[in-house]
């Protein structure tokens, strides 16, 4: 039994994901850089030069235009690999979705990012994106059972739950960054940080999938 679809769509799914732990990076390292500059200072004064492409901190403000573009092409990526795999099992149609109610979501919050509407809007998205990765797990531990891969059906407990924990804690510091301003720019590094390590083990899951996948069909996929 082949799954074409399922491997080709995980591909793009693992490029998707490598794309937006490159902008996340890019994220890190320029909000540290504006801390540096600022003297600690991680209030309003971060974010106003963050999206500023004039004055001293063009290259600052630039980059985060650079990780806008990114993410565009990180949620085609996205879009175009789970579209692959959602006639495959039901559990990847409803990923595919979530994927889409996600993207949305996410457009509100780039629009609305001030505020509570913006916070609102982030955890929706993040809660969203969060459902597609457990639906995509699940359809995988669902072909893992089918071909008798017992060593990946029995992970699907483990990577569910790093992925359900991991988002909690983003969740936390995404309102917390909400209700103490001052800490914005901390809790937001450090919801990247956690954003990153969820993206790697991802990925460390996507993989799997494509090894099993290829073995199952003697390495012709």
């Amino acid at each position: 039994m082949k799954y074409n679809n399922v491997y080709k769509g995980t591909r793009f799914l693992i490029a998707s994901e490598i794309i937006s732990i490159i902008g996340l990076l890019i994220y890190i390292v320029v909000a540290a850089v504006m801390i540096t500059v600022t003297g600690g200072d991680v209030s309003h004064i971060v974010v106003q030069h963050f999206y500023n492409i004039t004055g001293n901190y063009q290259i600052i403000g630039i980059s985060n235009y650079v990780m806008i573009g990114l993410l565009i092409i990180s949620y085609i990526a996205l879009v175009i690999g789970i579209s692959k795999t959602r006639n495959e099992d039901t559990d990847f149609d409803k990923a595919f979705s979530f994927v889409c109610m996600g993207i949305v979501a996410y457009t509100i919050y780039m629009l609305f990012s001030g505020g509570w509407i913006g916070v609102l809007f982030s955890a929706i998205s993040g809660i969203l994106f969060l459902f597609f990765r457990l639906r995509f797990i699940s359809a995988v531990g669902h072909i893992a059972e089918k071909i008798d891969r017992n060593d990946i059906k029995d992970k699907v407990k483990f990577y569910s739950a790093v992925m359900i924990a991991i988002t909690v804690m983003q969740l936390v510091c995404l309102f917390v960054s909400g209700a103490f301003l001052p800490f914005s720019t901390l809790t937001a590094v450090t919801a990247s940080v956690l954003s990153t390590v969820k993206a790697v083990m991802f990925i460390v899951f996507l993989s799997k999938t494509l090894k099993m996948l290829k073995e199952q069909n003697g390495g012709a996929l």
